[in-house]
């Protein structure tokens, strides 16, 4: 079956509306196969389905929700399309839909915006003189009645004679984007009271389907609902090619083969169980405008990122960036208190995989969800870069790039050092580490070809930095004080070890190569770089 609907040359990236797609002739991949496998199974009455952002989701609700919806004929809208030859065809238009997207709530007047909501599809599926009395009041007056999704489903049963689905989009997003600010624990106990009236015990409730980024926990935010069945990005199901491209589907989209292999080594390789999907909306994104960039961008947990940053977890990124393989242990299930005290080193690797940022592998012989971390292509290098380092690095990244730029004088960076980075932040225990993480995780960040800590000449070095047109060797040595004797002493120091070691005997012989020492004490530091003499080699 052609997967392609529409014109290929026509592209849509920002509409979540399924009609839209159809109706006007735009590309559309079918993925009407979600449709079946959300409505196949009576008993799965509360589905919650986690993805990264821009993979689709709010597309195929709407799509689930054009195909139920007993107040439309849209029967011709899927004609040609997989959903038309399901078992499920005869569910077409045969169930009221009350449809809630969550990214629409703020904080400061969610109640007022989810009653907004609520009201819209009221005024859609029941006549207002024939509304029982408690949906009467809540649509008429400012009744913020945490039972109104139980009271309407039963309002809608009794005017329909069929349950309604209740359809939920980004449940997690306010919950997610207002952790730690004012209001916060009000809302939270609102938002479950609202779930918990909607999805346990509702007895006029046909089936629930839920989607997000995130999984939190149960006893966060799903408290005593033990009705879910849960479909995240780590354990495989019948959703796992239901949001995303798939090979198959990219190939129909690019047939060209060395245009592909770009677009993977760009945009596929993150993991939904057992299968690798492509972001969509960087594809169609790629297809619109013939430019391989970073179209995913920043979403709204990007603080959470920042505030949780620690020594240990900035260095395993740096290792990522570099290419280098990291193993963690990762969180399913994100807890509340774990997220405000970001003291869980799985919670902020959890985060990171469920939100789209890192992708992971299996590891055989280790305990379950723990995994090989990696970039999901190389737009997810530029989204780490421009949207987590440049915020902590900025004016430190362009520095160095300066002074990369001036050698063989590298002298500037113990002002870059001194000015930018604070000793404090870091907090190692080996303070030898500070700086040498800072290096490789700023150069790491700018793309260049860096290694750490490998064997060469006589032992092993700290940094090595290949540049096209030449190489650098750090070496940083502890100084006894911060006075400029002591820390002078200790750049020349690091520099002899270059030297006395061979660290050199590792380093292309066809390119120049700088040796640079670094001492320091805390903050303070000084560096003194020369170029090694060719005929030592």
């Amino acid at each position: 079956m052609n997967l392609i609907h529409g014109d290929r040359n026509r592209i849509d990236r920002n509409s979540f509306f399924f009609q839209d797609f159809i109706s006007t002739g735009v590309l559309y991949v079918d993925k009407t196969k979600f449709i079946e496998h959300a409505c196949a199974i009576p008993e799965e009455r509360v589905m919650l389905i986690t993805r990264p952002r821009r993979m689709g989701k709010s597309l195929n609700l709407d799509t689930l929700r054009t195909f139920l919806d007993c107040t439309q004929n849209t029967g011709e809208l899927f004609k040609g399309l997989y959903i038309e030859s399901s078992s499920v065809w005869e569910m077409l238009n045969k169930y009221p839909v009350i449809y809630l997207d969550f990214k629409d709530l703020i904080l400061k007047d969610y109640k007022q915006r989810f009653r907004n909501l609520v009201r819209k599809f009221i005024k859609k599926y029941l006549p207002i003189d024939q509304l029982d009395d408690i949906v009467k009041e809540y649509y008429i007056t400012a009744d913020f009645s945490t039972a109104i999704l139980c009271d309407l489903s039963e309002a809608l049963y009794n005017y329909y004679g069929v349950k309604p689905y209740i359809i939920i989009d980004e449940y997690d997003n306010l919950f997610m984007s207002s952790i730690g600010n004012s209001g916060f624990d009000d809302f939270r106990g609102w938002l479950r009271d609202v779930l918990s009236s909607a999805l346990k015990g509702n007895r006029f409730l046909e089936k629930a389907v839920l989607t997000g980024v995130n999984r939190i926990a149960q006893e966060s935010l799903f408290s005593g609902l033990n009705n879910i069945t849960v479909y995240d990005v780590f354990t495989p199901s019948k959703f796992d090619t239901d949001f995303g491209l798939t090979e198959e589907e990219v190939a129909q989209l690019i047939p060209d083969i060395e245009e592909r292999k770009r677009v993977r080594e760009w945009y596929n390789g993150f993991r939904v169980g057992n299968s690798e999907v492509y972001n969509i909306y960087s594809v169609t994104s790629y297809l619109a405008f013939h430019e391989f960039d970073n179209y995913w961008g920043m979403s709204g947990v990007m603080h959470q990122f920042k505030r949780m940053l620690t020594p240990s977890r900035q260095e395993k990124l740096g290792n990522i960036l570099a290419g280098k393989p990291v193993i963690a242990e990762v969180e399913p299930r994100l807890t509340y208190d774990a997220l405000v005290h970001a003291g869980k080193e799985r919670t902020f690797w959890g985060l990171a995989v469920q939100t789209g940022y890192l992708a992971y592998d299996p590891v055989e012989g280790y305990r379950k969800y723990t995994y090989y971390l990696r970039l999901s292509g190389l737009e997810l290098k530029e989204v780490w870069v421009d949207f987590i380092l440049d915020e902590i690095y900025t004016s430190t990244r362009l520095a160095f790039q300066d002074a990369l730029a001036k050698l063989p004088d590298f002298s500037d960076l113990g002002e870059i050092i001194s000015g930018y980075l604070s000793f404090y932040d870091f907090d190692f225990q080996e303070h030898e580490k500070t700086y040498h993480v800072a290096v490789l995780f700023l150069f790491s960040a700018l793309g260049y070809k860096i290694t750490s800590n490998r064997e060469s000449g006589l032992g092993r070095y700290d940094v090595l930095l290949e540049l096209p047109k030449f190489s650098i060797i750090f070496e940083f040595k502890v100084a006894e004080s911060e006075t400029p004797v002591s820390l002078r002493l200790a750049a020349e120091k690091a520099l002899a070890q270059i030297d006395e070691r061979e660290y050199w005997r590792g380093c292309n012989p066809e390119l120049p190569l700088y040796k640079i020492g670094i001492g320091f004490f805390g903050k303070r530091c000084s560096s003194i770089s020369v170029l090694h003499d060719g005929a030592k080699k």
